[in-house]
């Protein structure tokens, strides 16, 4: 009982401070929407000081720990004031994030794997740990592997996970704490993509050369035993065809970061065939390739997205457009709520991709019979901004209250 309440107690009559100090270590740009509204909430609230820094990261496939150049040149397009800690000794960077003397650290993932030792769960013991899910709400089942969700080391070490309601639940079935330093706030990263969706829905858009953009998002999980919704390798042949023929849509190819090293990885398509793909998209006159864009933007700009998971599934519903989804029948299974969320959606099954052209063609050619878009607004303000406070305040009201600048 002493321990529950001793964090507040110890802030708030011991050792308060003029400010809380946080630290956010990011390694993927493509998932820093989750810790935007966080950041810019907390450096206007002089209750904070606030440190940003941009770290390597190696996914499957990867061959090193890599990438900080590209976090960092991310950050400063987006204004973003930041330290590097690129250097290969990451326990150096672990000795300058001790010197900032941080109350808090954001971390952007459980999986320790990603990161260099030095910012590992077992080095960053000397403050207190945060995490608000990257990949949104919690839509798929691992069974007897879900723990990987809520139960590793990084979570127990935390001391706050701020998730949505749903997940919460989660966490106190399936974590050895029982959910105990789990606090529902809903997710920050919706709430960024509703803010980047509204600010470019405000700016006048210019006149496009194209009737419709679409999106074809392709996911890395193609190695058996982890989740295996990719489909690409199914689809990617019908999907060049029927883009050649059909040169009034633009196509935007978004893939997820370890896409490229994942499919080579598992030999199911060579490094060579992967090459004549991207060769043979880059060479037609209605297609491009988004990596690192800012989804908000991305969303906005186009008017459908075809994809086979995992958690566009979901983020995209926010826009309001048709989705379709590629569905791979050897997938994991959907939890309670990823199969409420893919009754908003259009499935056509992988292994007949004929059906993706025959629905775009119904859905684009008469926005009227999206007869799903009721469903998707019903299921992102049931479960993606459900709401009335944004996530990011709450989230900084119970840091304050935690460290004693509000009462409870």
């Amino acid at each position: 009982m002493f321990n529950k309440f001793y964090p507040t107690f110890f802030n708030k009559f011991f050792f308060r401070r003029e400010s809380v100090r946080v630290v956010f270590l990011v390694h993927n740009v493509t998932t820093l929407d989750c810790f935007i509204p966080l950041i810019n909430k907390m450096l206007e609230d002089s209750r904070f000081e606030v440190q940003v820094a941009s770290l390597n990261k190696k996914f499957p496939g990867d061959q090193a720990y890599i990438g900080e150049e590209t976090v960092h040149r991310e950050l400063l397009r987006l204004g973003i004031n930041h330290i590097r800690l690129g250097m290969s000794d990451s326990m150096e960077g672990k000795g300058i994030l001790k010197a900032l003397r941080p109350d808090i650290i954001f971390r952007q993932s459980p999986w320790d794997d990603d990161i260099q030792e030095g910012y590992r769960t077992r080095n960053l013991k000397f403050c207190r740990l945060c995490y608000t899910p990257y990949y949104g709400i919690h839509i798929v089942d691992n069974g007897e592997k879900d723990n990987l969700h809520f139960d590793q080391v990084f979570h127990r070490h935390c001391w706050k996970i701020f998730v949505d309601s749903v997940s919460a639940e989660e966490y106190r079935k399936s974590s050895r704490l029982h959910g105990s330093n789990v606090v529902v706030t809903g997710l920050t990263k919706y709430e960024y993509i509703w803010q980047r969706i509204q600010e470019a829905l405000s700016i006048n858009q210019q006149e496009q050369p194209y009737e419709k953009r679409i999106i074809w998002a392709p996911h890395h999980s193609v190695r058996k035993g982890w989740f295996n919704f990719a489909t690409f390798h199914k689809i990617y042949l019908y999907m060049l065809r029927y883009v050649e023929v059909h040169s009034q849509f633009h196509f935007i190819f978004r893939p997820h970061p370890a896409f490229y090293n994942s499919y080579i990885e598992s030999g199911i398509l060579s490094k060579t065939e992967m090459d004549a793909f991207y060769d043979r998209w880059t060479g037609l006159s209605n297609t491009s390739i988004s990596e690192n864009e800012d989804y908000g933007k991305l969303f906005v700009r186009s008017d459908a997205m075809i994809t086979d998971g995992i958690s566009f599934l979901a983020s995209y519903q926010i826009t309001g457009k048709p989705l379709i989804w590629t569905r791979n029948k050897g997938h994991q299974k959907f939890t309670d709520l990823g199969r409420e969320m893919i009754e908003s959606v259009y499935t056509v099954e992988a292994d007949e991709a004929n059906g993706i052209g025959e629905m775009l063609d119904m859905l684009l050619s008469n926005d009227m019979k999206d007869a799903l878009k009721a469903k998707r607004k019903i299921f992102v303000d049931k479960y993606l901004l459900n709401g009335k406070e944004k996530p990011s305040q709450v989230i900084v009201n119970q840091i304050l209250s935690e460290f004693g600048f509000l009462s409870h």
